[in-house]
């Protein structure tokens, strides 16, 4: 994966770390066009001894490929950098690697996973040639990194502040490697890194990594950060076009589709407008829904674990109760969201009793855990009309099975567990992120952001860090 965590700043650090030591090492710059700004190109050039490798294998045909090589040696030139030494060399037109590269996502969208695809044998073509022609360092406009290996693809390095580090990259890891590391990066098999008894520090790709937590799977002593300000913003775009979609009977109009049905639905739809949401659950996931629909014009209260009273409320929130106040929100509110958390304390938090204190014909959104509802009492809530429609994207227990009659409610609309993973490439970035923030702070022997507790399975408000909020905290969440 490219490194895209704030390129500038990286870039202006390496480059005065270089000047400051005296050294001006040579640096194989990949292009496929015109490389980037010509100012860039200067300062780049100010620092390393640049060559600018010409590489796009998705470009036909021959003649245009050449066409815009020539381009690129004339900007160089134009520009007065071949005076300075800079100079273009190219890798052959080989079309037949980008259609080997691209070979079963020929009808994704060209900027899709066909983009990232060809991105990523640009990458893997430009470390290949730095190692085979002594370059110590590659980039592309994205960022700079120190070359390891021809594989590694500029996520993380030297220039993320642990020089110290050695990396290992797998798509697969192989026990062998998750018993050498001392730290890990992603959600490795749990049988396999319950063979590592040396563990320092694993960074989870989920917001809730509870297999993660159970006794004898880590050593006591290994430290626990998760995913927490990754997936807000995905996912609260799934709720939020989940509660727009029940609102206006799209999914029932789907239906209709498919059995070729032209007939109105006879009843008022519902507005996101002026509805009353109450989100249980006010981390980075809660509170990105809470901001997206207020700016809707929905109305919020958030809920909590506990409240703090010294803490000032959000601006898109008409307040924020603790879970003692639940019971005494739930009947005003037109939607409830949960984004909760696996624990003890949230255990069917929903179960038959509380869905009923619900207001009538209220809508039940989950992208927490599925063990936060009674399934059995929302299915029965949903038949007898008690709640108008539920948007699950987890259950208890997962998968559904298949004769649970949630399948067959029709005002229930069920994915596997999907709002978050990696379906939008953003969410994977900023996971990226995250780990590249608290890598610096483990080389400074600083206390790690997103500190999960061994015993609460969340990141505590009390945690030694700092529990991360995409849109605030991470610097890719606004691009």
């Amino acid at each position: 994966m490219a490194n895209r965590i704030n390129y500038e700043l990286e870039m202006q650090r390496t480059m005065a770390r270089l000047q400051a030591a005296g050294q001006r090492p040579a640096l194989l710059l990949h292009a496929c066009c015109a490389p980037c700004s010509s100012a860039t190109l200067e300062r780049l050039a100010d620092a390393f001894r640049v060559t600018i490798l010409y590489y796009n294998p998705n470009i036909a045909p021959p003649a245009e490929y050449r066409r815009r090589e020539a381009e690129l040696e004339r900007f160089v030139r134009d520009a007065g950098h071949a005076a300075r030494g800079v100079q273009v060399v190219e890798l052959p037109y080989d079309p037949q690697q980008f259609y080997e590269a691209v070979k079963g996502l020929e009808a994704e969208p060209e900027r899709g996973a066909r983009c990232t695809a060809c991105y990523r044998l640009r990458l893997e073509q430009t470390a290949r040639y730095a190692v085979q022609h002594g370059f110590g360092w590659f980039t592309t406009t994205l960022s700079i990194s120190p070359m390891k290996d021809p594989v590694r693809l500029n996520a993380i390095g030297c220039a993320l502040g642990a020089p110290w580090a050695q990396f290992r990259f797998a798509e697969t890891p192989a026990p062998d490697d998750v018993r050498w590391a001392d730290i890990i990066f992603g959600n490795v098999p749990v049988e396999m890194i319950r063979q590592n008894d040396h563990l320092a520090w694993f960074q989870s790709n989920f917001a809730g990594p509870d297999a993660y937590l159970a006794p004898g799977v880590l050593p006591e002593n290994c430290l626990v950060t998760n995913a927490t300000g990754a997936y807000g913003l995905a996912i609260s775009e799934w709720m939020l076009g989940m509660w727009l979609g029940l609102c206006k009977d799209l999914f029932l109009y789907r239906d209709r589709q498919n059995a070729a049905h032209w007939q109105a639905i006879e009843r008022p739809v519902r507005s996101v407008a002026w509805a009353l949401l109450l989100c249980a659950g006010l981390g980075d996931i809660g509170s990105s829904l809470a901001r997206r629909a207020h700016a809707l014009g929905a109305e919020v209260v958030g809920v909590r674990r506990t409240a703090h009273p010294e803490t000032p409320c959000p601006p898109c929130c008409l307040r924020v109760v603790g879970q003692d106040a639940l019971d005494a929100e739930l009947p005003a509110a037109d939607c409830v969201a949960l984004s909760l958390p696996g624990t003890d304390e949230t255990a069917h938090l929903f179960d038959a009793a509380r869905i009923a204190r619900m207001k009538p014909g209220a809508i039940l959104l989950n992208v927490g855990r599925g063990s936060a509802v009674d399934t059995d009492a929302l299915a029965e809530a949903l038949r007898s009309r008690r709640l108008f429609a539920a948007g699950l994207d987890v259950t208890d227990p997962e998968p559904l099975p298949p004769d649970h009659p949630l399948w067959r409610e029709p005002h229930a609309i069920i994915t596997p567990h999907i709002s978050g993973r990696f379906s939008l490439p953003r969410t994977l970035d900023q996971i990226v992120e995250i780990f590249a923030i608290n890598l610096r702070h483990y080389a400074a022997g600083e206390p790690l952001d997103n500190q999960v507790s061994r015993t609460r399975k969340y990141v505590p408000c009390d945690a030694p860090g700092r529990r991360l909020c995409g849109d605030a905290d991470l610097r890719f969440a606004g691009r």
